[in-house]
């Protein structure tokens, strides 16, 4: 599963080679959140115009939730998020519902960026399926910036069950994106914590098992229908969407390795905040339009 990239560097059309429906004899998983070689390798690559239209053609035939985030996972390793986003802006200009709500889908899977909330600002979103498509997009994104302003809080903590109070709610908002930016030994005011924080990070990879195995009964966050009806779907949409190339590096005018160290907005610490993010406590409604209060008792969108 590894052909692909060969075949596309030998001059040839990967996009007609028939690979996307097709299970490895071995699988060979990578790193905590056990990403699949035959997918790393494809964003790992060197760049070239037949590795990106591979690329592109990877999220567009995805036809579930978990495959989708896979690939923008993937795709952050390999730190080519702002190709995986200029492949999202270009899904939007084709006025495809289908493929609208696969930009929604991929803006929300990245790790903090400007460009999502741009793409989940769209008027056209506001009604309907692609409305419900966004909410889920929106939840899985914001669900991994309160990840991450849990892991930022318990990483200044200095006593042990303040540590892990924050590591609790950074554990149930996570997924498979810790390993972007899940460092203690390396973040940690107190390195006295780090048998702690080996014991979050075996709880980092359950949850983002969880998740997984939840996002692959799931397509743009909803019920998918029969695979024979989607694969249909697909190929009616390749023939009547006509996608072109893109242009990563002039995305937003920002160079990779901007995006790449991009940290999300979240508020400032302040004595008053662990109230403000413990379910049942005072509500907290930053970062983005959603109650963290929500997320962690499951009560709001999830993706």
């Amino acid at each position: 599963m590894i052909l692909p990239p060969i075949l596309a560097s030998c001059g040839i059309d990967v996009t007609s080679v028939p690979v996307f429906d097709v299970t490895p004899d071995v699988n060979l998983n990578i790193g905590p959140a056990e990403l699949p070689f035959n997918r790393l390798a494809l964003w790992t690559a060197e760049d070239g115009v037949r590795i990106q239209k591979l690329r592109m053609r990877r999220p567009q035939s995805a036809t579930n939730d978990a495959d989708l985030f896979i690939e923008v996972l993937c795709a952050a390793q390999g730190k080519k998020t702002i190709e995986v986003l200029a492949y999202a802006r270009q899904f939007m200009t084709t006025g495809h519902p289908g493929q609208m709500a696969r930009a929604l889908m991929i803006a929300g899977f990245c790790d903090a960026n400007e460009t999502s909330s741009q793409l989940f600002n769209d008027p056209r979103l506001d009604l309907g399926f692609l409305a419900q498509a966004k909410a889920a997009a929106q939840a899985a994104y914001d669900r991994n910036i309160w990840a991450r302003h849990g892991y930022t809080l318990a990483c200044a903590a200095t006593d042990p069950a303040e540590y892990w109070r924050y590591c609790a709610l950074m554990i149930r908002a996570a997924d498979g994106r810790f390993v972007l930016w899940f460092d203690p030994e390396h973040d940690l005011t107190d390195k006295t914590l780090l048998p702690f924080a080996y014991f979050a990070h075996d709880s980092l990879k359950d949850r983002s098992k969880d998740k997984s195995k939840d996002r692959g009964e799931k397509l743009f966050g909803a019920r998918p229908p029969s695979k024979e009806t989607l694969s249909e779907v697909i190929k009616i949409t390749d023939r009547t969407v006509q996608l072109g190339s893109v242009q990563p590096h002039n995305l937003s005018g920002r160079s990779r390795s901007s995006v790449n160290r991009l940290t999300p907005s979240i508020p400032q610490r302040k004595e008053s905040s662990p109230a403000g993010i413990t379910p049942g406590a005072q509500r907290h409604t930053e970062p983005g339009s959603r109650d963290f209060a929500d997320f962690v008792t499951g009560s709001g969108a999830k993706s």
